[in-house]
């Protein structure tokens, strides 16, 4: 019977080593006490060699270790089959636990972002809109209203309403431009030859240059105050009838000589005339001045004058002798002479009665770098 008892705690010893399985079962304790239901579907396996062990009756001590090493393997051989749904189970009921703590988190996140995109909104709001988008502080439009309310004002032309006195000193100009403009009726001085320019400034001044030595200087002056900005050249000036040399310019002195040897003819003929003011305006705001003037026409003189045979409306007809508006002159019998409308009383008359039919010649100026108004057209219309 010794025998047979040893030979079973040998086979008992072999299947469940007490201190092996002892060493492994302890940290397994708290990992199977949660799947103790789940042991009975797995245990029916184990359970025969638990019957078979009635023998550890005649020896307490190994009893109980048969009964320490048949619990022992009884639990880890569960514990090994069903650690992973143990693990599915516990995975399962930590689910709902987690997702309540979650929520809240994301909740705080999502409010954070939020929280962070309007800071930078804001922020940008205040860099575009205060700032001007470059750094620099955008000029507050305080005087908006003050520029649109003075706009209109700085339109608005300064017109300067001209008299006769205003325009006396005009007079040679007015008459030597009403001479060579005839019967053209547009004459610009952009269009003016080099030798246009010289004569006429010449011809204009006539107590200053005209049958006198001059400066270039005293020229460049004459010029300006006539023409105001234009561009010419220094040159010999010459006859408009015969081309001979009038004033001899030297380049050495920058003045001219006056040649009196060459006038061996009479002077250009033309067209008699007296003009009237009618009115003028001088534009301040833009530089610009125009002068309106009505002219009665006599008839064409040339080398040898004579009276007057009737007064015209206009230089076409002057020029060719009809359309005359009074009783064309004739030789009184008794002396000889022909009483014609050579007075200026006679003149005036006949503008006083057509002034309205009389067409409006205008000179227009335009005021230069140096203040001056310069001549720039004659236009009759």
């Amino acid at each position: 019977m010794e025998e047979e008892k040893k030979e079973e705690i040998e086979t008992l010893g072999n299947t469940a080593p007490i201190e092996t399985i002892t060493e492994e079962t302890v940290p397994t304790e708290t990992v199977t006490e949660p799947a103790a239901p789940v042991v009975p579907e797995t245990a029916p396996e184990v359970e025969p060699s638990v019957v078979e062990t009635p023998v550890v009756e005649v020896a307490p001590v190994v009893e109980t270790a048969t009964e320490v090493a048949v619990e022992t393997a009884q639990e880890v051989a569960p514990t090994e089959t069903t650690s992973a749904p143990v693990a599915e189970v516990a995975a399962t009921e930590a689910t709902p636990e987690v997702k309540p703590e979650e929520k809240p988190k994301k909740s705080k996140a999502g409010l954070i972002v939020i929280i962070l995109l309007l800071l930078v909104l804001a922020g940008f709001a205040v860099w575009y809109f205060v700032l001007g988008g470059n750094g620099s502080k955008k000029e507050e439009p305080k005087n908006e209203p003050e520029q649109q309310n003075t706009k209109p004002e700085v339109k608005e032309d300064t017109i300067v309403n001209l008299t006769e006195n205003d325009i006396k000193d005009y007079d040679t100009i007015f008459r030597y431009f009403i001479r060579i403009k005839d019967t053209k009726d547009v004459l610009e001085t952009k269009d003016f030859s080099n030798q246009q320019i010289l004569f006429s400034t010449h011809a204009i001044n006539e107590t200053t240059l005209a049958g006198k030595d001059f400066s270039a200087e005293d020229l460049k002056k004459a010029i300006q105050k006539l023409y105001g900005d234009v561009s010419y050249t220094d040159e010999d000036i010459k006859c408009t009838i015969c081309g001979q040399t009038w004033y001899k310019y030297d380049e050495t002195t920058k003045s001219y000589k006056y040649t009196p040897e060459v006038y061996g003819h009479g002077g250009e003929g033309g067209l008699r005339f007296e003009y009237y003011f009618d009115n003028g305006t001088r534009n301040e705001t833009k530089g610009t001045m125009e002068i309106n003037l009505k002219v009665v026409y006599g008839d064409y003189q040339g080398d040898i004058s004579g009276p007057n045979l009737n007064l015209y409306l206009n230089a076409k007809d002057a020029r060719e002798k009809k359309n005359g508006v009074n009783e064309e002159a004739k030789e009184d019998p008794n002396t000889g002479n022909i009483n014609g409308y050579d007075k200026p009383e006679d003149y005036k008359a006949v503008y006083d009665e057509h002034k309205d039919e009389i067409p409006v010649t205008t000179f227009y100026f335009e005021k230069d770098s140096s203040g001056y108004y310069g001549l720039k057209k004659v236009e009759t219309k």
